[in-house]
């Protein structure tokens, strides 16, 4: 199906920038949810990913601004350290943001070419297994392993063995936040560190990853609808904004196991269709 402008087409545009906005923070895989919505109004994957990155631009451009005073405090603590020997003042770093986000960058590029060929059905539904046993294992352990309470707390080591763990959520359906936080909560993590550190982290990988997206994914798909993009954008970065501070609170202050139930009922609806 090519987008035109008409009325299903800007009907289609609102729903996908709705699903990234809410999917996009909660642990249950955008890509995956804008797939299948693909698929039940006829619009290819590649499509698909194509609208995705530019509304998903609305989500990364939200976070920004709900996590300007964090990324402010990194640089400022960042250039410090470089040039204070003595500076006492503790926080994470630009090194801690680069070792987690390098992973996923290198691997993405690697295999960007067929990331496209995990979008069918069972690899999305292997995807789904794996993404909910991390959600699951991470939830067992969630008030047994509580080392790190602190953001600044986590070291150059954690951080890549979280951009480690990340790279699992190159596959549709793994969820990149369900990943990263898990991965944090199973080195020890609290978890309202792990998910203040996945959405800080998640603001140079989904803006790079919508970048790449575009200018890959254009070469292909038509400009003609740029004017509903935006649209797409604009509503996806306003519905982040109205819901990003509550979704912190509920994914930090609550259970896994709301969104491990969901996920396993996809995991059925997938065996039996």
């Amino acid at each position: 199906m090519i987008f035109t402008n008409d009325i299903t087409s800007i009907f289609n545009i609102f729903i996908i920038a709705v699903i990234e906005a809410i999917t996009e923070i909660f642990p249950i895989s955008s890509t995956l949810h804008l797939i299948l919505f693909g698929k039940l109004v006829n619009i290819n994957s590649n499509q698909i990913i194509f609208i995705e990155s530019f509304v998903q631009l609305g989500s990364v451009f939200s976070l920004l601004i709900i996590f300007k005073k964090k990324w402010m405090a990194i640089f400022y603590f960042s250039f410090n350290k470089l040039i204070k020997t003595n500076y006492r003042y503790k926080n994470i770093t630009i090194l801690h943001i680069f070792l987690s986000i390098f992973p996923i960058i290198l691997i993405g590029l690697l295999i960007y070419s067929k990331i496209t060929c995990l979008t069918n059905s069972k690899n999305m539904l292997y995807s789904l297994i794996i993404g909910t046993m991390l959600l699951l294992f991470s939830e067992i352990i969630v008030k047994k392993n509580k080392k790190i309470k602190n953001l600044k707390k986590i070291s150059y080591l954690q951080a890549f063995l979280i951009g480690l763990i990340q790279c699992i959520a190159l596959c549709p359906g793994c969820s990149r936040l369900g990943t990263t936080v898990s991965g944090a909560i199973l080195l020890g993590v609290e978890k309202s560190i792990a998910v203040n550190y996945s959405f800080i982290i998640a603001i140079p990988i989904l803006f790079g990853v919508s970048i790449l997206n575009i200018i890959e994914l254009s070469k292909e798909i038509l400009f003609k609808n740029f004017i509903l993009y935006i649209i797409g954008l604009i509503i996806s970065f306003s519905i982040s904004m109205l819901t990003i501070r509550k979704t912190l609170f509920i994914i930090t202050n609550y259970s896994f196991y709301p969104f491990i139930i969901y996920r396993i009922i996809i995991i059925i609806l997938f065996l039996l269709i």
